[in-house]
């Protein structure tokens, strides 16, 4: 499973991607002038293929800056659970200490001493790898 810091790469990889693709045909139409077609069906059949690929390419920039999109909201997810899981272990140290008051209390004879509701381990998004 990617880390937060493997999701960014691949968010930066895919926006990177996307750029690639969006600049891909963008220097076509120029060698199209009337130097180079004239009459007939061919100028057309140029036109609405280069169409069909700038629609296309713009398509799959689209779908990479998406992909980059979800890469980085999974990120923030690895940093989010990061930091519960830290808070976690601190609440449980805690917890752990006054657990261990509470039972030398209770050995000792002082009276019920409550260590508190033990604390809860964050749900780890099923993709998040610490």
């Amino acid at each position: 499973m990617p880390t937060s810091f493997e999701f960014e790469q691949a968010a930066a990889s895919f926006d990177a991607a996307a750029d690639r693709a969006e600049r891909l045909l963008e220097h076509t139409r120029r060698h199209f002038g009337p130097d180079t077609m004239r009459d007939g069906k061919l100028p057309l059949l140029a036109d609405v293929t280069v169409d069909t690929a700038v629609l296309a390419a713009a398509s799959v920039a689209d779908e990479l800056r998406g992909q980059a999109d979800t890469c980085r909201i999974r990120a923030e997810a690895c940093r989010t659970y990061s930091r519960q899981l830290a808070t976690y272990g601190a609440e449980m140290d805690r917890w752990q200490r006054n657990q261990h008051r509470a039972d030398e209390s209770a050995a000792g004879g002082q009276g019920l001493v409550v260590a508190g509701p033990r604390p809860r381990r964050p749900s780890r998004p099923s993709f998040v790898e610490i």
